[in-house]
C-alpha cells in the first residue's frame, strides 16, 4: 500500500548500501535453508525460514522508517526508495516461496504485486532483482480477511465433529495426530501474520482459532489415554467356545483315522481321514494363534 500511494505503485530506483546487503544476505541464508528442507520433506522447517525471511524483511521496513524519509531531502527520498524496493523484491520472493504451503496466497500476491514467473534453482539459491525498477505494481490489499465471530461458530459447528463420537470418546491416534497437524497450520499463519506486521484487528480471530484448536487437541489427548484398551483379533476366531468345539472335533477325527488303520484298513480308505485330520489341526492352529504339531512321527536313522 505505502509502494502504491507514495510511488505511484512502481518500484522506485535503488541504491543499496553495506547495510541493505547484509540483510539480504541473511535472507539468502534462509533461502538456502529452505531449499534444503523442501529436498529433504521437512515442510514445517520449510515454513520457519519463511517466516525468518519475512521477519527479517519486516524488521529492516521498521527500522528504516520509509514513510518518514520519503518527506525528506532528495538524499533521504533515494533512500525510502531503496527500502521499498527492497521488501517488494522481498514481498515476491516470499510468494514464491509459499506456494507450496498456502497456493491460494500465494498467487493472490503475486498478482497484487505483478510478479513475473520466478522458478527457484535449488542448485544456486540466491536472491536477485526480481522487480526492477519501473516494474509497475498490482492493486494492493488485504491478504487475510478478518474472521467476525458468526464464522468462528460456523467452522466450530463443521469440523466440531459428530456428538455420539465425542461422548465415546473417539479421539484416537489418527484423530489426535490430525489435531496436531491442524494446530501446527494455524500456529505458522499466526506466526507469518505477526511477522509481517498485520494489524491485531487481523491477526486476533487467528488466535482464537488457535487457541480452541489447541483445547481440542488437549481433549483429544485426554480422550485417546483414557480409551479402554480393547483386544485385538489375531489370526481370525478367539473365542474359547468355539476353540473348545473344534479341539473336540479334532479328537474325534483322530479316534477315527486310528480305528480304520488298526482294523487294517486300506490305505486309500484312511487317508483321506487322516488329510481331513490334518485340515482340523490347522484350522485350529490359526484359531488358537498356536503353530499345528508335525505331523508323523520321524524317520528311525539307520543303526
Amino acid at each position: 500500500m505505502f509502494a502504491k500511494n507514495s510511488f505511484n505503485g512502481v518500484i522506485p530506483q535503488m541504491a543499496p548500501s553495506d547495510a541493505d546487503y547484509r540483510v539480504l544476505a541473511l535472507c539468502t541464508r534462509e533461502y538456502a535453508a529452505y531449499v534444503t528442507a523442501l529436498e529433504k520433506c521437512r515442510l514445517r522447517e520449510g515454513i520457519r525460514h519463511i517466516l525468518a525471511i519475512s521477519r527479517h524483511g519486516n524488521q529492516y521496513m521498521q527500522a528504516n522508517q520509509p514513510w518518514v524519509l520519503a518527506k525528506g531531502t532528495e538524499e533521504e527520498k533515494l533512500r525510502a526508495g531503496t527500502v521499498v524496493g527492497i521488501c517488494c523484491n522481498l514481498a515476491c520472493l516470499l510468494a514464491v516461496l509459499l506456494q507450496p504451503y498456502m497456493p491460494e496466497t500465494s498467487a493472490t500476491l503475486k498478482k497484487q504485486i505483478n510478479a513475473p514467473e520466478v522458478v527457484i534453482t535449488p542448485s544456486n539459491p540466491e536472491i536477485v532483482q526480481l522487480l526492477p525498477p519501473g516494474h509497475k505494481l498490482g492493486n494492493p490489499s488485504p491478504l487475510f480477511s478478518k474472521i467476525d465471530s458468526a464464522r468462528v461458530e460456523e467452522l466450530k459447528k463443521k469440523f466440531a465433529g459428530k456428538q455420539n463420537d465425542r461422548n465415546n470418546g473417539s479421539g484416537d491416534n489418527t484423530d489426535v495426530k490430525a489435531v496436531e497437524e491442524m494446530v501446527a497450520k494455524q500456529a505458522d499463519k499466526v506466526r507469518l501474520l505477526k511477522s509481517s506486521g498485520a494489524d491485531k484487528k487481523v491477526w486476533q480471530p487467528e488466535v482464537a482459532t488457535l487457541l480452541d484448536l489447541k483445547k481440542k487437541l488437549e481433549a483429544a489427548q485426554k480422550a485417546a489415554t483414557s480409551k479402554p484398551e480393547q483386544k485385538h483379533v489375531q489370526n481370525g476366531i478367539v473365542d474359547v467356545k468355539e476353540i473348545d468345539k473344534m479341539t473336540e472335533e479334532v479328537n474325534k477325527q483322530g479316534l477315527v483315522v486310528r480305528k480304520l488303520k488298526e482294523g487294517g484298513a486300506e490305505k486309500s480308505v484312511w487317508q483321506p481321514e487322516v488329510e481331513k485330520l490334518l485340515a482340523l489341526k490347522a484350522q485350529l492352529a490359526v484359531a488358537s494363534g498356536t503353530p499345528a504339531a508335525a505331523s508323523g512321527k520321524g524317520k528311525k536313522t539307520k543303526k
